[in-house]
């Protein structure tokens, strides 16, 4: 309990990754929000010094054509660091509200999903506590599925075809639910009993037409999983939603999450113009006037992607609808009915999918530098050195004590390489009005690694051999010019030579790791075994189970048990 005013107030348990973890440096600043901030405040003075201290120094003696593309990459890079440290800036805690004890349609969207996926979501559902009433959604039509949904005594519900997928099957569904709210689960996502308890009490208030919940996964082998209790999307469920409430920037993120039905039918349903129906919905509600609300606790437990070809598959879907929103005909994240920090900090879902195009322009600003002497500023002696220097440890430390553990910033460069195809070719959206499919994430799949897998990098791979290419033969250049006289490709000074090493070896480590990584990886189950502790018997004798999901159990014991 932790005490508001006069009255005690309960609140949501912190989340499993805001507690110490490898990132012990980040794990350091999760009780000292305060120094993080100091931190933060830091790297925003030293980023912005050097910037400026670049344009009045560096910018002279060089061609406009070869000095602007790396400093506009900055900048980028410097207004990408400015949104994140907006929307991580303090994390209150979410209270557990008094119930607000309305009816409710627990409602499981499915297209081709396995049973053995189903199955535990719907149990699941039904022991949510509350008036609900469950659905299942089959966008599929199968026959299989109307069996299970029958099994359970629960409600099923198909149409003729698929149009809009998810957010059509959801659309047809509208007119048969008469729940006050809305309780949307993607076909992986068990919740948790209390749900219902932990959340609805927000939609006291008239305005509030979303509560969004955090996405946990319970297929800790996944390619998303760092350790136990932290995954790639611990950030932004831990981190940057929790930030994001002051900011009236919270979006659905299509499971998870209760949505106010009188408001859904408001706005003429779910969104269909996008792939990412999720948060174009909540645009839409945001533009009614309606509110979004996170609250930080985990209350379902999901599946995460297997293998790296099906999570690029749905980076490469999310990647695609969010920018389908910048559109130059919607623009939606950018209407001014919306707050000038909220318009803000939807940028950074922007600025984010088109990272790879920042990494281009620092791959070719190495080979130009290396092979054709084309030096893009004015100016590197050893002052440039100590000012980039510093604007990067600081940075780098601020964006550490924000993340408060969740990750750590090479993790995030990792990530990025992981997906970098998938986010270059979706960029395509911005400028096309063709036709996006919607694209299911493959679910309960193995991962035999290997070059299959790597090959998802290849683009990624590409940048790396590029940056090895320039460090090793810049450091060629370098001796055989100071020390043999003999002019191999353009002589460069030794600030140089250790800013393109620094560079390159750094992308060169964190790609080939990663490659490394994708290739020895080896999961020839489909479906995850939880790890546990528990006597069993085996024809009579004494055994132990030590993992175990519905269709099958670990067991050691004797071969006298076996006998």
């Amino acid at each position: 309990m932790r005490v508001t005013g006069k009255e005690k107030v309960p609140y949501a348990p912190i989340p499993a990754s805001l507690s110490p973890s490898r990132v012990s440096i980040g794990s350091f600043f999760q009780k000292r929000e305060g120094l993080a901030q100091i931190l933060a405040v830091v790297g925003i003075l030293c980023g912005g010094s050097y910037l400026v201290w670049r344009l009045l120094v560096t910018s002279h003696n060089v061609p406009f054509w070869t000095f602007t593309p790396l400093f506009v990459a900055e900048i980028y890079g410097y207004i990408s660091f400015l949104i994140f440290v907006l929307d991580s800036w303090r994390l209150p805690a979410s209270p557990r509200l008094p119930v607000y004890d309305r009816t409710c349609d627990v409602i499981i969207p499915t297209y081709n999903e396995d049973i053995d996926i189903l199955e535990p979501t719907i149990i699941g559902a039904l022991q949510i506590r509350g008036q609900i009433t469950v659905w299942l959604l089959d966008d599929g039509n199968r026959p299989e599925m109307k069996a299970l949904a029958d099994r359970y005594a629960i409600k099923y519900l198909t149409r003729t075809g698929n149009e809009h997928a998810k957010a059509g099957n959801i659309n047809a569904a509208l007119p048969h639910l008469t729940g006050d709210l809305l309780l949307v689960l993607d076909a992986d996502h068990v919740a948790a009993p209390d749900f219902l308890e932990a959340t609805s009490g927000y939609f006291v208030n008239p305005k509030v037409a979303l509560v969004q919940t955090a996405h946990s996964f319970r297929n800790h082998n996944s390619i998303m999983h760092q350790e136990q209790g932290r995954n790639e999307q611990s950030l932004f469920f831990d981190v940057l939603l929790p930030g994001r409430n002051r900011l009236k920037s919270v979006f659905w993120c299509g499971s998870a999450a209760i949505l106010r039905r009188s408001a859904l039918m408001e706005i003429g349903g779910l969104a269909t113009v996008t792939v990412t129906e999720d948060y174009e919905t909540s645009l839409h509600l945001r533009l009614k006037g309606y509110l979004g609300i996170y609250h930080n606790e985990h209350l379902i437990q999901g599946l995460a992607p297997d293998n790296l070809t099906s999570y690029v598959i749905q980076r490469y879907r999310w990647a695609q609808g969010n920018l389908q929103l910048f559109r130059p005909s919607m623009r939606l994240p950018w209407r001014k009915e919306l707050g000038i920090l909220e318009r803000i900090s939807n940028t950074g879902g922007l600025l984010y999918y088109l990272s790879p195009f920042q990494k281009l322009i620092y791959s070719g600003n190495l080979v130009a530098v290396v092979f054709f002497g084309v030096l893009p500023v004015g100016y590197v002696g050893g002052w440039f050195i100590v000012f980039w220097g510093i604007a990067s440890f600081t940075n780098i430390l601020a964006v550490t004590a924000l993340e408060r553990g969740t990750t750590s910033p090479v993790e995030g460069v990792r990530n990025l390489f992981l997906a970098f195809e998938a986010y270059f070719r979706a960029t395509s959206v911005l400028w096309t009005k063709a036709k996006v499919p919607f694209l299911v994430t493959p679910k309960n799949e193995v991962d035999l690694g290997g070059w299959a897998s790597v090959r998802q990098m290849r683009f990624a791979l590409l940048i790396g051999g590029v940056s090895l290419l320039s460090v090793i033969n810049i450091w060629i250049s370098y001796f055989s010019f100071h020390y043999f006289n003999w002019r191999y490709l353009s002589p460069h000074s030794i600030s140089t030579v250790l800013i393109i090493s620094f560079f390159g070896l750094m992308e060169v480590t964190i790609i080939s790791r990663a490659a490394w990584s994708m290739y020895h990886r080896s999961q020839e189950r489909t479906l995850w075994r939880f790890p546990v502790r528990l006597e069993t018997y085996v024809n009579g004798v004494l055994s132990q189970c030590v993992d175990l999901h519905q269709n099958g159990a670990g067991i050691i014991t004797t071969e006298k048990a076996l006998a």
